[in-house]
């Protein structure tokens, strides 16, 4: 019966990996995106960032990569700052 048990928690172990390498991939994809249309916008100069503002936006997406944490304060900077 423990073997059973200890399998199926190996199992949604593997399962929530799974889960969570298919969201890692979708975050990167959507900061991609995110900063294409930021780089757009700033050459139309819709929006002016400062080479300060460039760093931080930059530094909390790569950290947003990292933790929830991390993504929870990127966010925070984003509806701080748009």
């Amino acid at each position: 019966m423990q073997g059973y048990l200890l399998k199926k928690e190996i199992q949604n172990l593997f399962e929530n990996l799974k889960k969570r390498q298919e969201l890692d991939k979708e975050l990167k994809e959507n900061l991609n995106s995110f900063f294409s249309l930021i780089d757009e916008k700033a050459k139309n100069k819709e929006i002016k960032l400062s080479p300060s503002e460039w760093n931080t936006l930059g530094s909390l997406a790569y950290a947003s990569t990292e933790s929830t944490e991390n993504l929870n304060q990127f966010t925070n900077f984003l509806l701080e700052k748009f």
